[in-house]
């Protein structure tokens, strides 16, 4: 068979919205300046209609690429899924334009077209807000195999057509949270007991740590048997799968568990290439169960959706922060950063746990976070509630740091702007 095209390309159609804004536009959005968001079809259309003047053109990795090779004089086609919208339409439009032969049937359900809203600030910076939305649903009925054995390299780029992977992922972390939680919780019952004990409890609850860390350790080993670990207790696992790390604290808020408080977490991150793509902090005295997955929004108890806290001003808002104990660093620094804060915000509280931290900052309930440091098992989970929740999470400097530094500030655009001059010192 003579090849029709030089390459053919297989990938997540996008269209790109640009549109030229200035910084208070993207705080007003709490969008992370010059980063890549994946967000929901809500967002993204809230986004569109805040902008007056918007540029559209055909985007996505892989059509990227087709596009380059057609303008270097070679053959291209590309296959990708587009609903039957003016979006749709245009990316069709678009690509045929340029000499790329573009002929998938336009979906009539399902997801609206892909887009991807590009803001350029006056600095030249991109910030990136992407809804995959149709891209990701390409199945068998889309792909033209005659198309394809028509041409001599079939290029293949995308991301996320595994979100079932994913979401099993997360169902597995999930189950494992609730096991180790069950654990916990008969535990933290005896824990209530032993407190009139002249031993005390501290022996019981590092029993009880380890035996959740294996609970869990055993659980997503067996779900996932590739993946790697980061676990407090056990360190760092390395796996055949190179790509995925689960980062794991079995108990965070140890020292609440040992004196009977309530209020205590497990904490599960996903790491895919180095970018946190699931959380899942669990709170077995509550049945509170925090969840998260990048691009899908973040959720308590499956039902609820979460968004960070509105509030703009420090005035009206309730700041959590930790505090250094004994053996700990930075007892003077935290003393000034205090003092500092508290003249400015309506309430400052410490709970002793950075994972529901976190959690509590993605479902409203508090404004701001900071703290130093802490560990990624601390962090990880929480990362990834708070941004799909719409919140902000960086170092105390503003920089997207935060998991390897141990520093943290987290809240929404507002807040974390307000309280970082507070905390640079």
């Amino acid at each position: 068979m003579t090849a029709r095209f030089d390459v053919a390309g297989l990938g997540n159609a996008i269209v790109d919205v640009i549109a030229r804004v200035d910084d208070a536009f993207l705080l007003r959005h709490q969008i992370a300046k010059g980063g890549m968001t994946l967000i929901d079809a809500h967002r993204a259309k809230m986004l569109e209609d805040a902008l007056s003047e918007t540029t559209i053109t055909p985007g996505g990795s892989a059509a990227n690429t087709i596009a380059g090779i057609a303008s270097l004089g070679a053959s291209g086609a590309f296959i990708g899924r587009v609903h039957d919208d003016w979006l749709g339409e245009g990316f069709a439009g678009g690509t045929k334009s340029i000499g790329v032969h573009f002929d998938t049937p336009f979906a009539k359900e399902g997801a609206p077209t892909a887009r991807s809203v590009i803001l350029v600030t006056p600095d030249g910076q991109r910030s990136m807000n992407t809804y995959l939305g149709a891209s990701v649903e390409l199945d068998e009925g889309d792909i033209d195999e005659a198309l394809i054995a028509a041409s001599k390299i079939l290029y293949i780029e995308g991301y996320l057509w595994d979100s079932d992977s994913l979401k099993g992922a997360v169902r597995k972390a999930i189950a494992a949270a609730r096991k180790a939680g069950r654990s916990l919780a008969r535990d933290f019952g005896e824990v209530e007991q032993l407190q009139v004990s002249v031993k005390g409890p501290a022996n019981f609850v590092s029993a009880a740590d380890h035996k959740a860390e294996d609970i869990i350790w055993k659980e997503l080993s067996k779900a996932r048997p590739g993946y790697g670990f980061l676990m407090e207790e056990r360190g760092e696992i390395e796996g055949v799968d190179k790509t995925h790390r689960w980062i794991v604290d079995p108990l965070d808020g140890t020292t609440n568990f040992l004196h009977g408080i309530p209020h205590f977490a497990i904490s599960i991150g996903l790491e895919r290439d180095g970018v946190l793509v699931a959380g899942v902090v669990y709170n077995p005295a509550t049945d509170e169960l925090f969840t998260a997955e990048k691009g899908k929004g973040a959720f308590l108890n499956d039902k609820r959706r979460l968004r960070v806290a509105a509030r703009k001003t420090l005035a009206d808002a309730v700041v959590v922060t930790g505090i250094p104990h004994r053996g700990r660093p930075g007892h003077p620094r935290f003393m000034q950063e205090m003092s500092t804060v508290m003249m400015e915000v309506a309430g400052l509280r410490r709970s002793g746990s950075a994972a529901l931290d976190l959690a509590y900052i993605a479902a409203g309930r508090y404004d701001g976070y900071w703290e130093r440091n802490l560990k990624p098992w601390d962090l990880a989970a929480g990362i990834v509630l708070v941004r799909e929740a719409g919140g902000l999470v960086t170092d105390v400097s503003g920089k997207d740091t935060a998991l390897t530094t141990g520093d943290v500030l987290a809240g929404n655009g507002y807040i974390t702007k307000a309280l970082q001059p507070l905390l640079a010192h």
